[in-house]
C-alpha cells in the first residue's frame, strides 16, 4: 500500500499560491530599485545643477538668464524629487505588503508539509506493525494452514 496525503490538493495550491507571491514580491522589488534609480538620478542632475550655480556665483561676471535657469532647474528637480519620494513611499509600502503576504503564504505551505510528513511517519509505523505482525504470524509454529 502506498501512502496518500488526503490533504495534497491543498498543499498543491498553496505552492501555487506561495509562487505567485514570489513573483509579485520580485515584481515590487523590480519596481522598488526602478524608483531608487530615478530618485538617484535626480538627486545627481540637482547636484549637478547647484554645482554650476555655485561656479557661476563664484564667477567675476553674473550672467542673470543662466542663474535664473539653473535656479528654475533647481525648483523643477525638487519638485520632480519631492513626487519620487511619494512614489517610494508608496514601492516600500507595497513591497512590505507582498513580502507579508509571502511569509503568510510560505508558513501555509510549511505547515502543510509538515502534516504530510507526520502522517507518513505514522504511515509507515502502521505499515512497519503490519509487516512485522504478518511476519511473527508466518513464523509461528502454531500456525493454522486453511
Amino acid at each position: 500500500m502506498t501512502f496518500r496525503f488526503r490533504f495534497e490538493s491543498v498543499l498543491k495550491l498553496r505552492q501555487h499560491e506561495r509562487e505567485r507571491e514570489r513573483q509579485t514580491v520580485a515584481q515590487a522589488r523590480r519596481s522598488h530599485a526602478e524608483v531608487i534609480a530615478k530618485k538617484d538620478a535626480i538627486v545627481q542632475k540637482r547636484m549637478t545643477t547647484i554645482s554650476e550655480l555655485r561656479q557661476m556665483s563664484v564667477g567675476d561676471i553674473w550672467i542673470v538668464d543662466q542663474i535664473q535657469s539653473r535656479q528654475a532647474h533647481i525648483e523643477i528637480l525638487n519638485q520632480e524629487l519631492f513626487h519620487v519620494e511619494v512614489d517610494l513611499a508608496k514601492a516600500e509600502s507595497h513591497l512590505a505588503k507582498c513580502l507579508k503576504h509571502l511569509i503568510a503564504a510560505d508558513q501555509a505551505v510549511c505547515s502543510l508539509e509538515r502534516l504530510a510528513e507526520h502522517q507518513r511517519t505514522e504511515f509507515d509505523r502502521t505499515e512497519a506493525k503490519i509487516e512485522a505482525r504478518f511476519l511473527d504470524d508466518i513464523a509461528s509454529p502454531n500456525r493454522r494452514v486453511a
